[in-house]
């Protein structure tokens, strides 16, 4: 028989009229105090007595000090052997119901708890696995207990006390769910884009990517009057998406008026306003893109003139114009390593632009010239067949071709036997 047994054996004495005292083991003496029990009137629970068959607490009070089944401490060993199982065994029964009990409770007030949750069923999966997680914490909790002989009360506590987790699970998280949360006016307003700024914008550089993701507003229905972009016509369309709906607008659709600032959208906000300052040719990208370029080569070239230095140091002629040749195509001087071609590309450029205009104005001209030759050959034409018109000319006489038939115009079928058929009279 454990010391843990024995302690929970010792629950009660036969004065009820005394309050349970909790008390600790003396680990010198081995010896284990009397401990008392009685009906609690505020939480309404029934006494722990087996023999006790009446669930009226009037009864119970008017009866007196009932016995008690439990020996004291130091008695069980002392009791026969079947009478100390049957005491075990009903102590181990009375403790599994209240287990059962408890387990029951905590499951009514999960299914309640999840009846009365609003939160979505994102934040209640979130709040079940935290309660899972306390139960788990409390069961690991009482085992430890249990081992070093702490649960000695453990059936008289209160279910709150014994089962935190409903604490637990009662509180609502006061957590806002940003996706749910709709913009307001002026949020949308700063990537919103007009109908006259989008034409105005519409053949700026890079439109189609600042385009795409701003906020519009279009207006539905039949109007008596259809409201232009500034009387710029345009074959291109807005594919605009409402949740999973997407539908092609065109531009003339557009309404300009406003909805009103959200802080994911302040980027596209600032791409817009940058795209209004943007020129129409996009010069500072491409002088960007040839100083970065200029730096890179730069630096390839130093590489390269470090290399063929070593080279020259080893008596390496073969590297050393293989090096050479190398710096000379990245447009470097072989000698003091630099760029002897920097404004090369800018001169290219400008040549290529004035090109492109020369041979623009050429193919004009060309067309403009076949336009009008092609229009004094018309108007030659033209006039040739008015004096072919003026011009008096004799009538000519058209053969006259008979039918296939033998009958002419306008001859009748006995008159066409009468004059093809020869009659011989003889001797008449």
């Amino acid at each position: 028989m454990s010391d843990l047994e024995n302690e929970l054996l010792g629950l009660a004495e036969d004065d009820p009229t005394r309050r349970p005292s909790k008390k600790r083991h003396n680990s010198s003496d081995k010896k284990k105090k009397s401990k008392a029990f009685m009906d609690s009137d505020d939480d309404g629970e029934a006494d722990m007595d087996l023999d006790s068959d009446d669930d009226e607490p009037g009864s119970s009070k008017a009866r007196g000090p009932v016995r008690n089944p439990y020996p004291l401490e130091g008695k069980l060993e002392a009791l026969p052997e079947i009478e100390r199982e049957n005491i075990l065994a009903g102590r181990l029964e009375e403790m599994q119901k209240f287990k059962d009990s408890q387990a029951l409770d905590a499951m009514f007030q999960t299914l309640q708890g999840d009846e009365d949750d609003d939160e979505p069923s994102r934040k209640r999966r979130v709040e079940s696995d935290e309660r899972f997680e306390e139960q788990a914490k409390g069961k690991g909790r009482a085992r430890s207990e249990k081992e070093d002989g702490e649960i000695s009360h453990s059936y008289r506590r209160s279910p709150e006390r014994y089962s935190p987790e409903r604490k637990v699970a009662s509180p609502k998280k006061e957590s806002t769910d940003l996706d749910g949360v709709p913009a307001n006016r002026q949020e949308l307003n700063s990537a919103r884009l007009s109908r006259y700024e989008l034409v105005d914008i519409m053949y700026r550089d890079g439109f189609e990517g600042v385009v795409t993701g701003v906020d519009t507003s279009e207006r539905f229905g039949s109007y008596s009057i259809e409201y232009k972009g500034r009387n710029v016509r345009d074959g291109r369309g807005l594919l605009c998406q409402y949740g999973k709906a997407t539908r092609l607008f065109r531009i003339a659709d557009v309404s300009n008026g406003d909805f009103e600032e959200r802080s994911e959208l302040k980027k596209k906000h600032e791409e817009i306003k940058a795209l209004r300052d943007r020129p129409m040719s996009d010069i500072t990208s491409r002088q960007a893109r040839d100083s970065n370029f200029n730096r890179s080569a730069h630096l390839k070239i130093q590489q390269l003139i470090n290399t063929r230095d070593l080279a020259q140091r080893r008596n390496d002629q073969a590297t050393v114009d293989r090096l050479n040749s190398e710096i000379v195509k990245l447009g470097g001087d072989p000698v003091t390593g630099q760029l002897v071609g920097g404004g090369e590309a800018e001169d290219d450029y400008d040549l290529r632009i004035q090109r492109i205009n020369e041979n623009n104005k050429k193919k004009t001209k060309e067309s403009m010239i076949k336009a009008h030759t092609a229009a004094l050959a018309r108007k030659k034409a033209e006039e040739a067949i008015i004096k072919a018109k003026g011009v008096v000319s004799e009538p000519v006489v058209e053969p006259v071709v008979p039918p296939a038939s033998g009958l002419k115009k306008g001859e009748t079928p006995q008159q066409y036997v009468a004059r093809t058929i020869d009659l011989d009279l003889g001797d008449f």
